[in-house]
């Protein structure tokens, strides 16, 4: 359905409608009017790129099924526009689940086809196109394959006169381009290339009767592809005019517009490259910009132009990166969008790379090292910070407006929601959890609402900067407890960026001689000396049979020290202090410096002041807005401890030392002077720990210790759990999804629960990641598995320094580990023992 003048496609849509609801569900007709309503509202959204077009043009196919159930040709036509509504929407906005049912629909119905149907052709090629985005999603080259074998047999069933012939021809055109570009086989170039002058031949009579033939730009593409193989000057000048003659075809709003430019861009970039012509370069990021900025398209493809200009803007005298990056970061959320289960944004996320590094050192490199802390912060953790804002309702809010604040509570209670129970319809609501909402607004809905009531919010006297990314003089308050290091590690440079309170400077920048192929080395020597200690689990490691490879660790953090945190210090002139003095500092790394213990960097060869807990007491966190989350007040709810053992697990090595772990605790909670501790005990001497019973019992206490095994989850970080009885899986969905009120502070004693995914090292997908968002303000955990042993002795140490007083204080947690580390490092104990402990937050 194509009409030249858009003016007339609301006036169809609503006869179109009008139809619909005139006709009872039992009129025959009814199935064909609610799909040609179905291709009107797909046509409206073309031009209106409103989602609720898109939407509705879903519903109406899926109406229009529901009514005509028969298999037969129409069914076929119904189920075919089905697919074509799930596949823009997934190109619109990037939802995987869309391109898995537009493949089944398409599928189902090639097993319905009518020898000789005419639809039978566009079935076969609109399959193929499907098979070509899921390349693009997942990179498994037996969808591209697919995908020419779709084009290649709808071509030979598709009659001369045709006119969809002409589309064939130029998909699988652009499918052969792309498998050149990509392997390199010149008869997919030669075929290609053919396949697009016959479309241009074919296209000059109907120039003007459909918008959608993008043969130039193929041209273009090829042309640009090849020359970037054999450097003719000719192939890039014809690839130029080829891609602004596709751009003159389009329509400014088609929601393709912004790869058109990006494609023209790279042409103007290559000749730049080649011919070294300043204007060329000049051109080259305007085109990127022009395809960034666009009016209509998806975040993704907007976000990669944004990176494609940055870079480009690099290579160009005289033209600054900074505003592509600061497009890029803005793009990020969009791309990872909070409509998007956690899985699917985490995908996002792991697809386009280290925007965010890359943007904090250009900006290192221009000397903007505000701009450089904001957009670290901006652009990591991105997931977890999106369900922190979800969570964000200041009591002042509710001073100034409480309709708004409550309808601002409903509508992000029902996202969250979206995001987290959708993801995973096999998870059952627990007992004594949280009821929860079931959302009758579809994601895309509750996004536009949750949007329009924040600038509402934002529109109120002192609330202008609500949840809008932090600026400098914002993040500076994460370091009123103490130092703030964050390192950047780029394949160009490493900086430290240091926030200090009462400092003269905003920033204190050092450079520092290090390079993310030295992280990468450190982090694989690491994980050999791991792999060689075999430390995969908590258990017994006895004396007699220690494999342990503490050579390989020591140099970790010797290296550590000379590179990165030496440099730190002395930019600090931070001298040696008392034990009982040292001052607090946060470490917030990114790329593979973030999986390196930082907080036990030292030489370790007895000379004083050669390590960094001889001048700090270490922490880390995943951003610097997770430092400026304010406290909520539970000194008014009676204090609870939850302990939590598991000696004995299904499916997992015995923990005999848990059972001692537990007594030493409940030995300091009984107090010296008759000051008990209230605690709840599961596992040991008490209830079985199951996962329904823990979840109760952590929304009623403040704090909680955990001794049991924990499971890092490499293909879904999100499925990372605790152990229970009999081996039930306590997985971080389950933790971020019930809200914590009295949370305070958690002691995993368990494996594994701060290691991160290799994938997504700037997203902290851990589990003592997850407790910060569930609500604590700190957490104890360990970096690898630790000795069974080593566990009663850390904890005995840490509660008796923090039941010592009237009520215990959360936040000396990091001295109390810091102290009982260094009581366990002096009595001997080697490297892969005492190194894994860490304590994140406050």
């Amino acid at each position: 359905m194509y009409l030249r003048n858009p003016a007339y496609i609301p006036k169809a849509v609503a006869i179109l409608q009008k139809a619909v609801q005139c006709a009872p569900d039992s009129h025959p007709h009814k199935p064909i009017f609610l799909v040609n309503l179905a291709n009107g509202l797909k046509t409206r959204f073309q031009f209106s790129q409103k989602r609720v077009d898109l939407e509705g043009a879903i519903d109406a196919n899926k109406q229009a099924l529901e009514l005509y159930p028969q298999n037969g040709p129409e069914k076929v036509i119904f189920l075919t526009t089905l697919a074509d509504s799930f596949g823009i929407r997934f190109l619109c906005f990037g939802e995987e689940s869309d391109l898995k049912k537009a493949i089944e629909n398409r599928e189902h119905a090639k097993t319905l086809m009518v020898d000789k149907h005419p639809i039978n052709p566009m079935i076969l090629s609109n399959l193929g196109d499907d098979y070509r985005n899921r390349f693009h999603r997942y990179g498994d080259d037996s969808d591209l394959d697919t995908a020419v074998d779709c084009k290649e047999r709808a071509l030979e069933i598709i009659p001369d006169h045709d006119p969809g012939k002409i589309e064939v021809l130029g998909s699988l055109g652009n499918i052969l381009s792309m498998r050149f570009r990509l392997f390199g086989a010149m008869a997919d170039f030669d075929k290609a290339l053919r396949l697009f002058e016959m479309v241009a031949k074919l296209n000059l009579s109907h120039r003007s009767a459909d918008p959608e033939m993008h043969d130039d730009m193929e041209i273009g593409t090829m042309l640009g592809s090849r020359f970037d193989r054999n450097h003719n000057v000719a192939d890039i000048k014809k690839a130029i005019v080829a891609g602004k003659a596709a751009l003159k075809m389009i329509e400014n709003d088609l929601y393709q517009r912004p790869i058109h430019l990006s494609n023209l861009a790279t042409a103007y970039l290559s000749r730049f490259e080649q011919l070294h012509d300043i204007t060329d370069g000049i051109t080259a990021t305007e085109y990127f910009k022009a395809a960034t900025e666009s009016s209509t398209g998806g975040a993704l493809e907007k976000f990669r132009a944004a990176v494609k200009w940055a870079s480009c803007a690099s290579k160009v005298p005289g033209i600054s990166s900074l505003d592509a990056y600061t497009c890029a970061i803005d793009l990020l959320p969009q791309v990872a969008s909070l409509g998007l289960p956690i899985k699917e944004r985490h995908r996002e996320l792991a697809n386009i790379g280290s925007a965010a590094r890359d943007a904090a050192a250009a900006a290192i490199k221009s000397r903007e090292y505000a701009k450089a802390v904001e957009w670290l912060d901006q652009g990591r953790s991105i997931v977890w910070s999106q369900l922190l804002r979800l969570r964000s309702f200041p009591d002042k809010l509710r001073d100034e407006d409480l309709v708004l604040a409550s309808r601002l509570e409903r509508v992000a209670t029902l996202l969250e929601v979206t995001s987290i129970e959708v993801e995973r319809p096999d998870l059952q609501p627990l007992i004594g959890s949280q009821r929860r909402p079931i959302p009758k607004q579809k994601p895309f809905e509750l996004l536009r609402e949750w949007g329009d009531i924040v600038k509402s919010v934002q529109k109120i006297e002192g609330f202008q900067d609500f949840l809008l990314p932090k600026k400098l003089s914002q993040l500076k308050g994460a370091a009123r407890l103490g130092t703030v290091v964050v390192i950047n590690v780029h394949h160009s440079r490493c900086d430290a960026l240091i926030l200090k309170h009462n400092c003269g400077e905003d920033v204190i920048h050092v450079p520092l001689q290090f390079s993310i192929k030295q992280s990468e080395t450190l982090r694989s020597q690491l994980d050999a000396a791991l792999s060689h200690s075999d430390l995969r689990v908590r258990g017994d490691r006895p004396a007699g049979n220690n494999r342990s490879n503490n050579g390989g660790i020591k140099d970790v953090l010797s290296e550590l020290w000379k590179h990165i945190v030496k440099p730190v210090l002395a930019a600090l002139d931070q001298p040696v202090s008392k034990p009982s003095e040292l001052p607090r500092i946060w470490w917030c790394a990114t790329g593979p410096l973030a999986f390196l213990p930082l907080h036990a960097a030292g030489l370790y060869n007895d000379e004083p002041g050669s390590s960094i807990s001889d001048y700090f007491v270490s922490s880390y966190t995943p951003t610097l807005t997770a430092l400026l989350e304010e406290q909520k007040s539970t000194a008014e709810n009676p204090f609870q401890i939850l302990t939590i053992a598991q000696p004995v697990t299904s499916g997992h090595k015995d923990l005999p030392k848990t059972r001692d772990e537990l007594r030493r605790i409940h030995k300091h909670a009984c107090g010296k002077s008759g000051n008990t501790i209230p605690f709840i005990s599961l596992g040991v001497d008490g209830e079985d720990a199951t996962v329904e019973r823990v979840i109760q019992y952590m929304s009623e206490c403040a704090w909680v210790h955990l001794a049991c095994h924990g499971t890092q989850n490499i293909a879904d970080p999100t499925k990372s759990a605790l152990i229970l009885h009999s081996g039930k899986p306590l997985e971080v969905f389950e933790i971020i999804k019930n809200p914590l009120p009295n949370a305070e502070f958690v002691f995993m004693s368990a494996c594994q629960t701060a290691r991160g995914d290799n994938n997504l090292p700037d997203e902290a997908v851990h589990l003592a990641a997850s407790m910060l968002l569930a609500g604590y303000r700190g957490v104890i955990a360990t970096m690898w598995s630790i000795k069974d042993a080593d566990g009663p002795i850390i904890a005995d140490d840490v509660y008796g320094c923090l039941f010592s007083g009237k009520r215990p204080d959360h936040t000396q947690a990091a001295h109390a580990l810091h102290e009982a580390v260094k009581k366990l490092r002096d009595d001997g104990a080697s490297f892969d023992r005492w190194v894994p402990f860490i304590h994140v937050g406050i």
